[in-house]
């Protein structure tokens, strides 16, 4: 990707999704319309008419397109969606059992351990699952998933 395409991504993922809806359905409608206009200034009505009957077919069959690949890719955003949702829940089950298993014995590495994993858990869902960092781990919480182990 160029650096162009890299700050164009950057900036529609950093605004609210209605927002980059409406930009990015702005955008398409307006070449859209920017290439009828186009094409009308640059041809001929008459010819325009010989070809009545056979674009109802091929907006018939474009629209039959863009109905089917909009499908996918709702099903894959959903299935993206699931998947996370199935690893959050592994993850936060995981750490509970640790806890648990941490509570069983009575020292004070169990209690730094019970302790990492509590400040763990809660940078997740204060920089992670809140939005803010865009699918990437923190350098925060990086540091503190490895303390649980040290």
């Amino acid at each position: 990707m160029d650096r162009l395409t890299a700050a164009l991504v950057t900036w529609l993922a950093s605004l609210p999704p209605w927002a980059s809806l409406a930009v990015m359905t702005g955008v398409i409608v307006g070449t859209a319309l920017l290439g009828v206009w186009l094409l009308r200034r640059m041809t001929a009505h008459e010819t325009m008419r010989r070809h009545h009957d056979v674009a109802g077919f091929v907006f018939a069959a474009v629209g039959v397109i863009y109905a089917v690949l909009l499908a996918f890719t709702v099903l894959m955003a959903f299935e993206h969606h699931r998947d996370t949702e199935a690893a959050t829940a592994s993850e936060a089950g995981s750490l509970k059992a640790m806890v648990d298993l941490l509570g069983t014995t009575d020292s004070e590495q169990a209690r730094a351990t019970s302790d990492a994993i509590a400040d763990y858990a809660r940078l997740v869902v204060q920089e992670e699952l809140s939005g803010s960092s865009r699918g990437e781990s923190t350098p925060q919480t990086r540091e503190a998933f490895t303390a649980i182990w040290v």
